[in-house]
Protein backbone atom coordinates (compact mmCIF):
# COMPACT_ATOMS: atom_id res chain seq x y z
CA UNK A 1 0.00 0.00 0.00
CA UNK A 2 1.35 3.64 -0.64
CA UNK A 3 2.26 5.69 2.28
CA UNK A 4 -0.23 8.32 1.24
CA UNK A 5 -2.81 5.92 1.82
CA UNK A 6 -2.15 4.74 5.14
CA UNK A 7 -1.19 8.29 6.23
CA UNK A 8 -4.63 9.69 4.85
CA UNK A 9 -6.42 7.79 7.95
CA UNK A 10 -9.32 8.54 9.47
CA UNK A 11 -9.45 10.51 13.19
CA UNK A 12 -11.06 13.46 14.41
CA UNK A 13 -10.08 15.98 16.36
CA UNK A 14 -7.08 16.97 18.43
CA UNK A 15 -3.51 16.33 18.97
CA UNK A 16 -1.21 14.26 21.32
CA UNK A 17 1.18 17.21 20.83
CA UNK A 18 -0.31 20.58 20.13
CA UNK A 19 1.07 24.13 20.43
CA UNK A 20 -0.25 26.24 22.91
CA UNK A 21 -3.20 23.94 23.89
CA UNK A 22 -4.63 23.72 27.39
CA UNK A 23 -3.28 25.63 30.30
CA UNK A 24 -1.12 24.70 33.13
CA UNK A 25 -3.55 23.11 35.72
CA UNK A 26 -4.49 20.10 36.49
CA UNK A 27 -7.67 19.17 34.03
CA UNK A 28 -11.07 18.52 36.19
CA UNK A 29 -12.54 14.95 35.81
CA UNK A 30 -15.75 13.82 35.90
CA UNK A 31 -16.05 10.21 37.21
CA UNK A 32 -18.98 7.35 36.71
CA UNK A 33 -18.51 4.33 39.13
CA UNK A 34 -20.01 1.42 39.53
CA UNK A 35 -20.39 -0.61 42.54
CA UNK A 36 -17.35 -2.97 42.49
CA UNK A 37 -18.41 -6.44 41.86
CA UNK A 38 -16.83 -9.90 43.13
CA UNK A 39 -16.60 -13.35 42.48
CA UNK A 40 -15.81 -15.62 44.86
CA UNK A 41 -11.56 -16.96 44.42
CA UNK A 42 -10.82 -14.43 42.12
CA UNK A 43 -9.66 -10.50 42.78
CA UNK A 44 -12.11 -8.16 41.71
CA UNK A 45 -10.35 -5.91 39.29
CA UNK A 46 -11.34 -2.37 38.52
CA UNK A 47 -10.53 -0.68 34.74
CA UNK A 48 -9.99 2.99 34.32
CA UNK A 49 -11.43 4.26 30.82
CA UNK A 50 -10.94 7.62 29.86
CA UNK A 51 -12.36 10.06 26.85
CA UNK A 52 -12.74 13.85 26.73
CA UNK A 53 -16.35 15.38 28.09
CA UNK A 54 -19.19 15.35 26.11
CA UNK A 55 -22.41 15.81 27.41
CA UNK A 56 -23.96 13.72 24.47
CA UNK A 57 -22.26 10.93 24.73
CA UNK A 58 -22.25 10.60 28.76
CA UNK A 59 -25.39 9.39 29.02
CA UNK A 60 -25.00 6.67 26.60
CA UNK A 61 -21.53 5.60 27.87
CA UNK A 62 -22.85 5.58 31.60
CA UNK A 63 -25.34 3.34 30.25
CA UNK A 64 -23.17 0.84 28.66
CA UNK A 65 -20.79 0.76 31.51
CA UNK A 66 -23.35 0.07 34.03
CA UNK A 67 -24.44 -3.16 31.87
CA UNK A 68 -21.05 -4.14 31.17
CA UNK A 69 -20.65 -3.96 35.13
CA UNK A 70 -23.47 -6.00 35.42
CA UNK A 71 -22.73 -8.50 33.39
CA UNK A 72 -19.10 -9.27 33.65
CA UNK A 73 -18.50 -10.63 37.56
CA UNK A 74 -14.98 -9.56 39.50
CA UNK A 75 -14.60 -6.69 37.01
CA UNK A 76 -15.92 -2.97 37.48
CA UNK A 77 -15.22 -0.14 35.23
CA UNK A 78 -14.31 3.14 35.92
CA UNK A 79 -15.15 6.19 33.44
CA UNK A 80 -13.13 9.13 34.22
CA UNK A 81 -14.02 12.38 31.04
CA UNK A 82 -12.01 15.57 30.94
CA UNK A 83 -11.96 18.72 28.78
CA UNK A 84 -12.04 18.31 25.37
CA UNK A 85 -9.24 21.05 24.86
CA UNK A 86 -6.96 19.30 27.73
CA UNK A 87 -7.86 15.38 26.99
CA UNK A 88 -4.82 14.43 24.89
CA UNK A 89 -2.52 17.32 25.12
CA UNK A 90 -2.47 17.64 28.66
CA UNK A 91 -3.86 13.98 30.21
CA UNK A 92 -3.11 11.43 28.18
CA UNK A 93 0.55 12.53 27.56
CA UNK A 94 1.22 13.33 30.66
CA UNK A 95 -0.02 10.21 32.00
CA UNK A 96 1.76 7.80 29.42
CA UNK A 97 4.87 9.68 29.67
CA UNK A 98 5.20 8.40 33.23
CA UNK A 99 3.65 4.67 32.71
CA UNK A 100 0.57 5.37 33.98
CA UNK A 101 -3.12 6.03 33.07
CA UNK A 102 -5.65 4.89 31.91
CA UNK A 103 -6.54 0.98 31.54
CA UNK A 104 -8.55 2.04 28.50
CA UNK A 105 -9.05 5.30 26.14
CA UNK A 106 -9.42 7.23 23.36
CA UNK A 107 -7.53 8.00 20.93
CA UNK A 108 -7.38 9.63 17.79
CA UNK A 109 -5.36 9.10 14.46
CA UNK A 110 -2.60 11.50 15.01
CA UNK A 111 -2.45 10.40 18.72
CA UNK A 112 -1.54 6.59 17.60
CA UNK A 113 1.21 7.42 15.66
CA UNK A 114 2.65 8.68 19.33
CA UNK A 115 2.08 5.41 20.89
CA UNK A 116 1.90 2.45 18.87
CA UNK A 117 5.82 2.72 17.05
CA UNK A 118 6.54 3.02 20.93
CA UNK A 119 5.04 -0.12 22.07
CA UNK A 120 2.96 1.74 23.84
CA UNK A 121 -0.51 0.06 22.77
CA UNK A 122 -1.69 -3.55 23.29
CA UNK A 123 -2.49 -5.48 20.05
CA UNK A 124 -5.89 -6.44 19.72
CA UNK A 125 -6.82 -8.39 17.05
CA UNK A 126 -6.81 -11.72 18.73
CA UNK A 127 -9.79 -10.40 20.67
CA UNK A 128 -11.30 -7.94 18.02
CA UNK A 129 -11.10 -10.82 15.31
CA UNK A 130 -11.25 -10.94 11.35
CA UNK A 131 -14.69 -11.81 11.39
CA UNK A 132 -15.46 -8.80 13.70
CA UNK A 133 -13.13 -6.54 11.28
CA UNK A 134 -15.49 -7.66 8.36
CA UNK A 135 -17.91 -4.82 8.95
CA UNK A 136 -15.90 -2.18 9.70
CA UNK A 137 -14.86 0.03 6.51
CA UNK A 138 -11.27 -0.81 5.76
CA UNK A 139 -10.77 2.86 5.72
CA UNK A 140 -11.56 3.29 9.10
CA UNK A 141 -9.30 0.50 10.59
CA UNK A 142 -6.26 1.48 8.21
CA UNK A 143 -5.19 4.27 10.55
CA UNK A 144 -4.77 1.85 13.53
CA UNK A 145 -2.95 -1.60 11.76
CA UNK A 146 0.42 -1.98 11.04
CA UNK A 147 1.27 -5.08 9.59
CA UNK A 148 -0.72 -7.91 11.34
CA UNK A 149 -1.91 -5.47 14.32
CA UNK A 150 -4.60 -3.59 15.26
CA UNK A 151 -4.16 -1.23 18.02
CA UNK A 152 -7.68 0.18 18.47
CA UNK A 153 -11.57 -0.55 17.57
CA UNK A 154 -13.13 2.93 15.77
CA UNK A 155 -16.69 3.83 16.86
CA UNK A 156 -17.89 6.63 14.90
CA UNK A 157 -17.06 8.71 11.32
CA UNK A 158 -17.46 12.92 12.34
CA UNK A 159 -18.14 14.11 8.47
CA UNK A 160 -17.37 17.89 7.78
CA UNK A 161 -19.47 20.63 6.33
CA UNK A 162 -20.48 23.74 6.41
CA UNK A 163 -23.15 25.01 9.10
CA UNK A 164 -25.28 28.21 8.53
CA UNK A 165 -27.90 29.49 10.37
CA UNK A 166 -31.01 29.45 7.09
CA UNK A 167 -33.53 32.00 8.79
CA UNK A 168 -30.75 34.46 9.13
CA UNK A 169 -29.33 33.71 5.25
CA UNK A 170 -33.13 33.54 4.43
CA UNK A 171 -33.71 37.17 5.80
CA UNK A 172 -30.88 38.60 4.22
CA UNK A 173 -31.41 37.18 1.28
CA UNK A 174 -27.78 35.44 0.79
CA UNK A 175 -27.13 32.39 -0.72
CA UNK A 176 -24.73 29.48 0.86
CA UNK A 177 -21.47 29.93 -0.02
CA UNK A 178 -20.15 27.42 -2.85
CA UNK A 179 -16.49 29.21 -4.02
CA UNK A 180 -13.99 30.38 -1.99
CA UNK A 181 -15.23 34.29 -3.72
CA UNK A 182 -19.13 33.69 -2.32
CA UNK A 183 -17.45 33.24 1.06
CA UNK A 184 -16.31 37.14 1.00
CA UNK A 185 -18.80 38.21 -1.15
CA UNK A 186 -21.65 36.45 0.68
CA UNK A 187 -20.62 36.42 4.17
CA UNK A 188 -19.26 40.21 4.28
CA UNK A 189 -22.84 41.40 4.48
CA UNK A 190 -23.21 39.15 8.06
CA UNK A 191 -20.03 39.96 9.29
CA UNK A 192 -21.15 43.20 11.14
CA UNK A 193 -21.26 44.55 14.90
CA UNK A 194 -20.97 41.58 17.15
CA UNK A 195 -21.38 39.07 14.50
CA UNK A 196 -18.78 37.84 12.30
CA UNK A 197 -19.69 35.87 8.83
CA UNK A 198 -17.56 32.61 9.53
CA UNK A 199 -16.77 30.29 12.22
CA UNK A 200 -13.11 28.93 11.63
CA UNK A 201 -10.62 27.03 14.56
CA UNK A 202 -8.55 29.39 15.62
CA UNK A 203 -6.76 27.42 18.49
CA UNK A 204 -3.73 25.84 17.70
CA UNK A 205 -4.19 22.29 17.88
CA UNK A 206 -4.51 19.95 14.99
CA UNK A 207 -8.39 19.97 15.39
CA UNK A 208 -7.53 23.40 13.32
CA UNK A 209 -5.32 21.59 10.84
CA UNK A 210 -8.28 18.60 10.28
CA UNK A 211 -11.09 22.02 9.40
CA UNK A 212 -8.25 23.35 7.08
CA UNK A 213 -6.82 20.01 5.09
CA UNK A 214 -10.21 19.81 3.00
CA UNK A 215 -9.40 23.47 1.70
CA UNK A 216 -5.61 21.86 1.12
CA UNK A 217 -7.23 18.92 -0.73
CA UNK A 218 -9.90 20.56 -2.50
CA UNK A 219 -7.37 22.83 -4.14
CA UNK A 220 -5.44 19.83 -5.30
CA UNK A 221 -2.71 20.33 -2.19
CA UNK A 222 -1.18 18.20 -0.16
CA UNK A 223 1.35 18.28 3.10
CA UNK A 224 3.34 15.85 2.17
CA UNK A 225 4.22 13.88 -1.17
CA UNK A 226 2.62 10.61 -1.75
CA UNK A 227 6.10 8.60 -0.80
CA UNK A 228 6.64 10.88 2.59
CA UNK A 229 10.18 11.87 1.70
CA UNK A 230 9.52 15.18 1.41
CA UNK A 231 7.20 18.64 2.26
CA UNK A 232 4.83 19.23 -0.50
CA UNK A 233 2.36 22.22 1.52
CA UNK A 234 4.28 25.03 -0.26
CA UNK A 235 3.06 24.30 -3.41
CA UNK A 236 1.08 26.67 -4.95
CA UNK A 237 -2.27 24.86 -3.83
CA UNK A 238 -0.93 24.90 0.12
CA UNK A 239 -0.21 28.92 -0.19
CA UNK A 240 -3.32 29.45 -1.73
CA UNK A 241 -5.28 27.62 0.74
CA UNK A 242 -3.18 29.14 3.35
CA UNK A 243 -3.60 32.65 2.38
CA UNK A 244 -7.77 31.93 2.18
CA UNK A 245 -7.42 31.39 5.78
CA UNK A 246 -5.42 34.40 6.41
CA UNK A 247 -7.42 36.65 4.40
CA UNK A 248 -10.86 35.15 6.16
CA UNK A 249 -9.31 36.24 9.76
CA UNK A 250 -8.03 39.60 8.49
CA UNK A 251 -10.74 40.79 6.48
CA UNK A 252 -12.68 40.56 9.18
CA UNK A 253 -15.07 37.35 7.84
CA UNK A 254 -13.90 35.19 10.53
CA UNK A 255 -14.62 35.15 13.80
CA UNK A 256 -11.27 36.31 15.83
CA UNK A 257 -11.93 33.55 18.50
CA UNK A 258 -13.54 30.01 18.61
CA UNK A 259 -14.82 27.82 21.50
CA UNK A 260 -14.26 24.65 20.46
CA UNK A 261 -15.42 21.66 18.30
CA UNK A 262 -19.15 22.33 18.81
CA UNK A 263 -20.24 25.60 16.55
CA UNK A 264 -21.82 27.29 20.02
CA UNK A 265 -21.30 30.82 18.69
CA UNK A 266 -23.26 29.59 15.59
CA UNK A 267 -26.39 28.74 18.39
CA UNK A 268 -25.87 31.96 19.96
CA UNK A 269 -25.90 33.93 16.90
CA UNK A 270 -22.07 35.29 16.93
CA UNK A 271 -21.33 33.81 13.57
CA UNK A 272 -23.40 33.31 10.32
CA UNK A 273 -21.80 30.36 9.18
CA UNK A 274 -19.41 27.78 10.96
CA UNK A 275 -16.62 25.28 8.89
CA UNK A 276 -17.07 22.19 11.55
CA UNK A 277 -19.30 19.07 10.93
CA UNK A 278 -22.17 16.79 11.32
CA UNK A 279 -20.66 15.81 14.67
CA UNK A 280 -21.99 19.79 15.93
CA UNK A 281 -25.78 19.11 15.21
CA UNK A 282 -26.95 17.74 18.13
CA UNK A 283 -25.12 20.22 20.42
CA UNK A 284 -26.72 23.05 18.22
CA UNK A 285 -30.35 20.95 18.29
CA UNK A 286 -30.46 20.22 22.20
CA UNK A 287 -29.16 23.45 23.41
CA UNK A 288 -30.39 25.76 20.62
CA UNK A 289 -34.21 24.79 19.77
CA UNK A 290 -34.96 28.13 18.21
CA UNK A 291 -31.84 27.71 15.89
CA UNK A 292 -32.58 26.11 12.27
CA UNK A 293 -29.76 24.66 11.20
CA UNK A 294 -28.59 24.14 7.54
CA UNK A 295 -25.73 22.17 6.07
CA UNK A 296 -23.83 22.34 2.90
CA UNK A 297 -20.55 21.24 1.30
CA UNK A 298 -17.60 23.12 2.18
CA UNK A 299 -16.82 25.94 -0.47
CA UNK A 300 -14.47 24.91 -3.60
CA UNK A 301 -11.78 27.14 -5.10
CA UNK A 302 -11.85 27.72 -8.62
CA UNK A 303 -12.22 24.08 -10.50
CA UNK A 304 -11.57 22.46 -6.59
CA UNK A 305 -12.99 18.87 -6.04
CA UNK A 306 -14.92 18.35 -3.02
CA UNK A 307 -13.06 16.76 -0.24
CA UNK A 308 -14.42 16.63 2.67
CA UNK A 309 -12.62 14.98 5.56
CA UNK A 310 -13.99 12.76 8.09
CA UNK A 311 -12.57 12.09 11.72
CA UNK A 312 -13.06 9.85 14.20
CA UNK A 313 -11.62 7.90 17.78
CA UNK A 314 -10.49 4.40 19.08
CA UNK A 315 -10.88 2.69 21.68
CA UNK A 316 -7.48 1.70 22.77
CA UNK A 317 -5.57 -0.64 25.44
CA UNK A 318 -2.87 0.66 27.54
CA UNK A 319 0.83 -1.57 27.37
CA UNK A 320 0.82 -0.37 30.98
CA UNK A 321 -2.61 -1.96 32.23
CA UNK A 322 -1.78 -4.57 34.66
CA UNK A 323 -5.23 -5.80 33.19
CA UNK A 324 -4.78 -5.96 29.83
CA UNK A 325 -7.39 -9.15 29.21
CA UNK A 326 -9.85 -7.62 30.89
CA UNK A 327 -9.24 -4.21 28.93
CA UNK A 328 -9.10 -5.74 25.50
CA UNK A 329 -13.00 -7.46 26.49
CA UNK A 330 -14.00 -4.33 27.72
CA UNK A 331 -12.88 -2.44 24.63
CA UNK A 332 -14.01 -5.15 22.14
CA UNK A 333 -17.48 -4.78 23.90
CA UNK A 334 -18.00 -1.50 23.91
CA UNK A 335 -18.02 -1.13 20.15
CA UNK A 336 -16.75 -4.00 18.08
CA UNK A 337 -19.52 -6.53 19.14
CA UNK A 338 -23.35 -5.45 19.65
CA UNK A 339 -24.12 -2.71 17.13
CA UNK A 340 -27.03 -1.61 19.55
CA UNK A 341 -24.03 -0.01 20.98
CA UNK A 342 -22.40 1.35 18.62
CA UNK A 343 -26.01 2.44 16.81
CA UNK A 344 -26.80 4.00 20.49
CA UNK A 345 -23.53 6.50 20.72
CA UNK A 346 -23.90 7.48 17.24
CA UNK A 347 -27.26 8.07 16.71
CA UNK A 348 -26.45 10.62 20.06
CA UNK A 349 -23.59 11.95 18.71
CA UNK A 350 -25.03 12.52 14.68
CA UNK A 351 -22.35 10.40 13.40
CA UNK A 352 -22.04 8.16 11.02
CA UNK A 353 -20.58 4.86 12.06
CA UNK A 354 -17.32 3.08 10.65
CA UNK A 355 -19.23 -0.17 11.17
CA UNK A 356 -21.40 -1.18 7.73
CA UNK A 357 -24.55 -3.04 8.74
CA UNK A 358 -24.74 0.38 11.75
CA UNK A 359 -24.40 2.97 9.23
CA UNK A 360 -27.07 0.99 7.09
CA UNK A 361 -29.25 1.29 10.37
CA UNK A 362 -28.75 5.01 10.97
CA UNK A 363 -29.60 5.84 7.63
CA UNK A 364 -32.94 4.55 8.57
CA UNK A 365 -33.66 6.59 11.55
CA UNK A 366 -35.86 9.58 10.55
CA UNK A 367 -33.75 12.32 11.82
CA UNK A 368 -30.62 10.93 9.27
CA UNK A 369 -33.45 11.41 6.57
CA UNK A 370 -34.07 15.22 7.37
CA UNK A 371 -31.99 18.50 7.13
CA UNK A 372 -29.61 18.87 8.19
CA UNK A 373 -28.16 15.57 8.62
CA UNK A 374 -29.31 14.33 5.27
CA UNK A 375 -26.98 16.57 3.58
CA UNK A 376 -24.54 14.90 5.03
CA UNK A 377 -24.98 11.81 3.31
CA UNK A 378 -24.44 13.36 -0.17
CA UNK A 379 -21.35 14.62 1.08
CA UNK A 380 -20.14 11.27 2.59
CA UNK A 381 -19.78 10.43 -1.26
CA UNK A 382 -16.67 12.26 -1.54
CA UNK A 383 -14.79 12.41 2.31
CA UNK A 384 -11.91 10.90 2.89
CA UNK A 385 -9.95 10.28 6.29
CA UNK A 386 -7.97 12.75 8.56
CA UNK A 387 -4.45 12.53 7.94
CA UNK A 388 -2.86 10.44 10.36
CA UNK A 389 0.79 12.41 10.90
CA UNK A 390 3.06 12.83 13.84
CA UNK A 391 2.99 15.74 15.65
CA UNK A 392 6.05 17.18 14.40
CA UNK A 393 3.97 17.65 10.94
CA UNK A 394 0.80 18.40 12.38
CA UNK A 395 2.66 21.38 14.13
CA UNK A 396 4.61 22.60 11.41
CA UNK A 397 0.79 23.22 9.85
CA UNK A 398 -0.85 24.58 13.21
CA UNK A 399 2.31 27.45 12.92
CA UNK A 400 1.72 28.14 9.36
CA UNK A 401 -2.08 28.80 9.90
CA UNK A 402 -1.59 30.61 12.92
CA UNK A 403 1.38 32.80 11.24
CA UNK A 404 -1.42 33.98 8.23
CA UNK A 405 -4.26 34.24 10.67
CA UNK A 406 -2.44 36.50 13.40
CA UNK A 407 1.03 37.01 12.72
CA UNK A 408 0.84 39.39 10.15
CA UNK A 409 2.97 36.48 7.75
CA UNK A 410 2.65 36.11 4.24
CA UNK A 411 1.35 32.80 2.94
CA UNK A 412 4.36 31.93 1.09
CA UNK A 413 6.60 33.16 3.67
CA UNK A 414 4.45 30.65 6.40
CA UNK A 415 4.24 28.11 3.56
CA UNK A 416 8.17 27.69 3.25
CA UNK A 417 8.66 27.60 7.18
CA UNK A 418 6.28 25.20 7.58
CA UNK A 419 8.04 22.84 4.60
CA UNK A 420 11.32 23.82 6.19
CA UNK A 421 10.17 21.97 9.60
CA UNK A 422 8.63 19.12 8.29
CA UNK A 423 11.67 18.11 5.65
CA UNK A 424 13.82 18.30 8.68
CA UNK A 425 11.81 16.16 10.74
CA UNK A 426 11.24 14.13 7.34
CA UNK A 427 15.26 12.88 7.39
CA UNK A 428 15.49 12.36 11.11
CA UNK A 429 15.46 8.42 12.05
CA UNK A 430 11.81 8.68 14.00
CA UNK A 431 10.55 9.17 10.81
CA UNK A 432 11.99 7.03 9.24
CA UNK A 433 10.63 4.69 12.04
CA UNK A 434 7.14 5.54 11.04
CA UNK A 435 7.68 5.10 7.30
CA UNK A 436 8.93 1.46 8.17
CA UNK A 437 5.56 1.40 10.25
CA UNK A 438 3.42 2.65 7.80
CA UNK A 439 4.94 0.81 4.92
CA UNK A 440 4.20 -2.62 6.40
Amino acid sequence: MKLAGRIGVAAVALALVVTGCGSDSEPEASSTTAPEQTTSGAEPVTLTFWKYQDPVQQPVLESLIEEYNATHDGVTVELQTFPFDQYLAEKVLTAMSAGTGPDVFWVSAATVLNFAPEGLLVPLQDVFTEDLRADFLPRSLDAVTFGNDVYGIPHEMGLQGMLYDKALFEAEGVKVPETWDELFTELGPLSEGARSGLLIPTNPDVFQNFIWWPFLWSNGGEAVSDDWSEATINSEAGVEALALWGDLMNEGIAAPTSSGAFGDELGQGTVAAAALGMWAVSNLTENYPDLEVGASPLPLPPGGTSSEAFGGWYTAVSSASEHQAEAKDFAVWLFGQNTENAVALTRAMTTLSPRISVTEQLKELPEFQAEPLVGFLDIWESARPEPAYPPEINTAVTDALQAVMFGGVSAQDAADAAAATINSYLESAQAEKIRSLLDQ
